[in-house]
């Protein structure tokens, strides 16, 4: 039997997050993942974030209507760059590769609930904390190769 690493990467946006940090938010947030056997395995908070991570970040969204806003919500303040683990354990190689990374980022995205804060179930964070859809509180990596990429280009600094 081996254990397995899983990762996903979360933003804590920047729309929200004074009122976060002021609040006492970030750190109940990360409890909470951390309740539900999620490990934060690094983490990084930047002040202003430069332009090249969130031009690199949102590159497919660069010719869509939404853009501007969506960059200025994450340029109005503090982000918090949370890489998140999971660790499971397995006995076939074959498990262990259709497992890897889709563990950590299906159980972090059930915790942020739908993208639009007035759709997500009842006690996500984004039913709990989420303004609008562009200031929604959290973004999470979307795929194992999204988790690879973000936490690459957020926590690695590359």
């Amino acid at each position: 039997m081996r254990t397995f690493l899983a990762l996903a990467l979360l933003l804590l946006s920047a729309a929200c997050s004074h009122a976060k940090v002021s609040r006492g938010l970030v750190g109940a947030a990360l409890t909470r993942f951390e309740q539900c056997g999620l490990k934060i395995s690094q983490m990084r908070v930047y002040e202003k974030v430069p332009d090249d991570i969130i031009r690199e970040h949102y590159k497919e969204h660069a010719a869509r209507s939404f853009y501007p806003e969506l960059v200025e919500s994450m340029t109005s303040g503090t982000v918090v760059a949370v890489e998140v683990a999971a660790t499971f354990s397995s006995s076939s190689s074959a498990d262990a590769q259709q497992l890897r990374g889709s563990n950590a980022v299906a159980r972090v995205r059930k915790m942020l609930g739908s993208t639009d804060p007035s759709a997500a179930e009842m006690g996500t964070f984004r039913a709990d904390y989420g303004l609008d859809k562009t200031r929604n509180f959290m973004h999470a990596s979307d795929s194992t190769e999204s988790s690879a990429r973000e936490v690459n280009l957020w926590i690695r600094g590359g």
